[in-house]
């Protein structure tokens, strides 16, 4: 194995142990709300002749032009709906196909932008990518970026449950 290998195998490894958490959490998703929605439509469209990718096209055209800028997840809503109906576990399958997509779409836009506009070599991307998903890892979690201190510290973590207390306290009485 060359040093280069040795090199990325690491920040491989990052990158998936840092996907892994939402992986893992799709796999507990479950209907709600707009789900069974957004079936019952589906279903009507198929009604009418459509199969499931028409059915699916069809509603998320309709979806573009009236409210949402989420092109393809939408579509993709929209077919798993027509294929699945509200089955618990294979909406679990569409999510995490839809979260391993996700992240497949962000690591090769990455790595395009890196290889054509900053003249990277493709082989040598690896760890901007991988910086990449550690800055969105710490943006996405307040505890990783500010110290106990900007927190309130230990007093101020005690100061405010002392008044989350005394507030249920006036509620109750």
């Amino acid at each position: 194995m060359g040093k280069n290998r040795m090199i990325q195998l690491p920040l491989w490894a990052g990158i998936v142990i840092m996907c892994l958490p939402i992986l893992i959490c799709t796999l507990y998703t479950y209907p709600v709300q707009d789900d069974f929605f957004n079936t019952w439509n589906v279903s009507m469209t198929m009604r009418e002749g459509h199969t499931a990718f028409g059915a699916a096209l069809l509603m998320a055209l309709k979806g573009w032009t009236n409210y949402s800028g989420y092109y393809f997840s939408l579509f993709l809503t929209y077919f798993s709906d027509a294929l699945v109906q509200c089955d618990i576990g294979a909406i679990r399958c569409c999510q995490f196909v839809m979260a391993l997509v996700f992240y497949a779409s962000v690591f090769l836009f990455i790595r395009t932008m890196v290889v054509k506009v900053f003249r990277y070599e493709k082989e040598k991307s690896l760890p901007v990518i991988f910086l990449f998903f550690i800055q969105n890892l710490k943006a996405n979690n307040p505890y990783m970026h500010s110290s106990m201190e900007e927190r309130g510290g230990k007093e101020g973590w005690r100061e405010r449950e002392q008044v989350r207390e005394r507030e249920r306290e006036r509620e109750v009485s």
